[in-house]
Formats: C-alpha cells, structure tokens, sequence
C-alpha cells in the first residue's frame, strides 16, 4: 500500500490553498481545491472562483503561487514562487499572494 503526504483530512486528488493578501501579515483559511487543477495557472483561476468577490479587484495572472509540502503557518519565503506551467502535487498545500486591494475611488 502507498503512502500519502496528504493531510488526514485531504480527499483522493485534491490539494490546499491558504491566500494571503500583500498588505496582511494574517492568512485567510485554508481550503481545498478538488479535483487537483492541471498547473499553476488553472489553480489561480480557482482560487479566484473560490474567492469571489474578495479578489475580484484582480486578475488571476496578478496572483503570486509558492509550494510548501504540508500546511504550514507562514509563506515558505525562502521558496521560489512558481511559474504558470508548473504541475500541482496531490495533498501538498500552495501560498497564493494576492495583490493589495486598491483604495476605494474618493479615499485617501
């Protein structure tokens, strides 16, 4: 039987996100994106789905991906971000970075 690097409470063929906005050092929870979208690009595209209407301000391309094997409390800074065509693992968990939300018109 093999054995999986998945969180016990992983689905079959899934992985995790936690988002981060760029002007908050506090992430948002994780969740699971399932089915396993086929890259990072596809990923960034749910993510956006995922979290309508909080990053509608931005578009999927914007969004900044890391890979960390297991859930852990902060962005893996030390890791390279990943580039659109890089293959998601099953069960690992991904940093997405969103851009900083803009001043509403009329603000500051």
């Amino acid at each position: 039987m093999a054995s999986s690097s998945a969180p016990p409470s992983a689905s079959a063929a899934s992985v995790w996100v936690v988002v981060l906005m760029s002007d908050s050092e506090e992430p948002k929870e994780a969740f699971e994106v399932l089915p396993i979208p086929r890259n990072v690009s596809a990923l960034k595209k749910a993510v956006k789905e995922e979290m309508k209407p909080d990053l509608d301000y931005c578009s999927a391309a914007s969004l900044l991906v890391w890979h960390s094997p297991t859930k852990p409390r902060q962005r893996p800074r030390d890791e390279p971000r990943l580039e659109p065509e890089t293959a998601l693992v099953d069960g690992h968990c991904y940093w997405v970075e969103a851009p900083a939300k803009p001043p509403a018109p009329g603000c500051c």
